[in-house]
């Protein structure tokens, strides 16, 4: 019953409320504007209250002329925006990198009592600065978050000083906006390369590669690798080995799972892809229905992707299984928001499945130290401690590092690599 009312109001009440937006009075103008006129009639008129009566008359002359200014002025900015804002938005930038666009508007800085104030509706990760230039408010944003958009929605509010009149109405216009994930380095680069090897000989490796050592003959030794030229100058018979090296690591495949807080872990993938840490031939896969890529630039594009498909969180990694060969999986790298969800149950449920436990990696943001001395000073700054995902980063590592593969966890704001001994101490902070 309920949710038939709201399939059947729903639009009656959308609609309602974008009519209202375009009425040019504030509720706080209604009500004073309705107890000036009630003030009037009982008490002006009807005592003779000539204090009153003209307090009343003043106040409802502010709401009127609050009234006017505004429809007037809201009037003036809908016509200055409706060709401008509507034009193609075609922009490729990095979260959190400023975008200057082409468009601006009045700053109606000479009009009486009103204000004009612009922000995106959509996308709504994205901060705008507005600077002023010439009677003209100009365009700064600064998207927070990676995503594509073929669509913005620009919201303009002008109101007076008062809070009496506000006017709002809404601009779409198409684009071809690339959002991608903001750039970053950490001290963990350098540690995979290290741990990865430089693929040199190895005396204790398995005899693979070409055949560049020698040795002594030795019976069973095919004729065709025995060095004839060597034993005619020295009359030794030396035949050709494959040299001794570690064996090659198979592909990896890669899997980026999206879901709260995966904003941060999202430049941590864009910093393995670019950096190579997945290796020359990889697969790179992400939630959502992109096909898997095998480049650098493709892995970004599935990273991008991703951000709409964050319900889907950690779906990917059941199909793993299917998608992929047991021995390209012995090689796997999985990243993971910095925040607990669907995902994490279908990891661990994913981890038996294969050849051996994956390579986890994530990425936080927020206040590494402590809050402060005491409870009082925890207390203080426990919304600066909140911001980030540190609170539940310790027990999220515990369950990641009972999984049985290394976990590596990148601090974005510092760049850090976090061991266990720093988030155990987080834990304690805490």
């Amino acid at each position: 019953m309920r949710r038939g009312l709201k399939r059947v109001l729903g639009p009656i009440g959308s609609a309602l409320d974008r009519a209202w937006q375009l009425v040019p009075v504030s509720v706080a103008g209604l009500v004073t504007g309705g107890a000036a006129w009630y003030c009037y009639r009982r008490y002006g008129q009807e005592q003779s209250d000539f204090v009153l009566q003209t307090a009343t008359l003043v106040a409802l002359a502010v709401v009127a002329v609050s009234v006017l200014c505004v429809g007037l002025a809201a009037l003036r900015v809908f016509l200055a925006v409706r060709a401008p804002a509507a034009r193609l938005l075609e922009a490729d930038v990095d979260a959190g990198a400023e975008l200057r666009t082409d468009f601006s508007f009045p700053s109606l800085w000479l009009w009486p009592m009103a204000q004009v104030e612009m922000r995106w509706a959509r996308p709504t990760d994205a901060s705008i600065a507005l600077v002023a230039e010439r009677g003209r408010w100009h365009e700064r944003v600064t998207p927070q978050a990676r995503g594509r958009y073929t669509a913005i929605v620009r919201e303009f509010t002008i109101r007076d000083i008062f809070g009496l009149a506000t006017v709002r109405f809404t601009r779409r216009a198409p684009a071809h906006l690339r959002v991608s994930p903001a750039p970053t380095y950490s001290e963990i680069v350098l540690a995979v390369r290290h741990a990865s090897g430089e693929g040199y000989a190895h005396p204790a490796g398995h005899e693979e590669g070409d055949r560049v050592e020698m040795r002594r003959y030795a019976p069973g030794d095919p004729l065709r690798m025995i060095l004839w030229k060597v034993y005619a100058r020295s009359r030794r018979l030396l035949v050709r080995v494959p040299e001794r090296a570690i064996a090659p690591k198979p592909s990896s495949v890669a899997c980026f799972v999206a879901g709260a807080d995966d904003e941060p872990t999202a430049s941590a993938a864009r910093m393995f892809i670019e950096n190579g840490l997945l290796g020359a031939d990889f697969t790179f896969v992400a939630d959502g229905e992109g096909p898997p890529a095998h480049t650098a630039d493709e892995a970004i594009e599935r990273v991008i992707e991703s951000a709409d498909h964050r319900a889907r969180s950690g779906e990917r990694l059941l199909s793993l299984p299917r998608e992929h060969a047991r021995a390209e999986l012995t090689n796997c790298v999985i990243f993971v928001p910095g925040r607990p969800g669907p995902w994490l149950a279908r990891l661990e449920a994913l981890v038996p499945e294969l050849p051996q436990p994956p390579t986890l990696v994530l990425a936080v943001d927020g206040a590494l130290e402590a809050a402060g001395p005491g409870r009082v000073g925890r207390f203080l700054l426990r919304s600066a401690q909140d911001a980030g995902t540190l609170r539940g980063l310790p027990d999220l590592h515990a369950r990641l590092a009972a999984l049985g593969g290394p976990v590596f966890v990148v601090h974005r704001p510092t760049g850090q690599a976090l061991d266990a001994v720093r988030i155990d101490a987080l834990r304690a902070a805490a």
